[in-house]
């Protein structure tokens, strides 16, 4: 059995502001979403969307693609959590029964000052968002090639997703305290099926992650 484990979490701002006086506490209830794609989990056929040229049907099918990937979404709720917190876990966010040649992870920790969208509102807000269109258009022409292009199509869609919700929260009470996103290669990364990494920075510069590997 093979594991990806998060082992720490440290932040700078937690995103809380507190009452309007700025006299309440700042303690922030925050959500960590996880999103893996393996090589070696079952992955969409994406047959039909490499070769249809119908638009409708393209959105349609990249539409599926999303639901598999935030149906993978794996999502843990912390509370009380102040500005320059470390918080250590030590928990899986990923089991696989063998280890994957290829695997995409990405990580966002959201404060919340309201209840989250469900499932399925976060992807009615993804393909009617401005950017779906095009990027249904274009996915097909970015697996010519790929060994692996259902792997590449769901590894694609989870970015689009990651930013939609990235800019959702620009437009809502909740706020992004951090986003990572990592690649791995296992000939590269964990060629004996072990690794970890520590003080990891992610994108917003406002996030610190420890995680590690291994093999059971």
């Amino acid at each position: 059995m093979f594991h990806l484990r998060l082992d720490k979490i440290k932040i700078d701002r937690n995103r809380e502001e507190g009452d309007l006086l700025g006299l309440g506490r700042d303690l922030a209830e925050l959500e960590i979403w996880s999103f893996v794609v393996t090589d070696n989990q079952p992955l969409p056929d994406v047959s039909e969307l490499l070769t249809t040229t119908d638009l409708e049907r393209k959105k349609e099918l990249v539409a599926e693609i999303t639901k598999t990937v935030l149906g993978a979404r794996q999502i843990k709720k912390i509370d009380k959590i102040k500005d320059g917190a470390e918080m250590n876990f030590g928990f899986d966010l990923w089991r696989s029964p063998s280890l994957p040649d290829r695997f995409d992870w990405n990580l966002v920790v959201i404060e919340i000052d309201v209840a989250q969208q469900k499932t399925a509102q976060i992807i009615e807000d993804i393909v009617s968002d401005s950017a779906f269109e095009q990027f249904a258009d274009s996915l097909p022409g970015l697996l010519i090639g790929a060994a692996n292009p259902a792997f590449e199509a769901v590894t694609e869609t989870a970015k689009l997703v990651i930013d939609v919700i990235k800019t959702d929260l620009k437009n809502s009470d909740n706020d992004t305290v951090g986003i990572l996103y990592k690649s791995f290669n296992r000939a590269k990364h964990f060629p004996k099926g072990q690794a970890e990494e520590k003080n990891v920075q992610d994108i917003t510069s406002n996030m610190w992650i420890d995680f590690s590997m291994h093999s059971t």
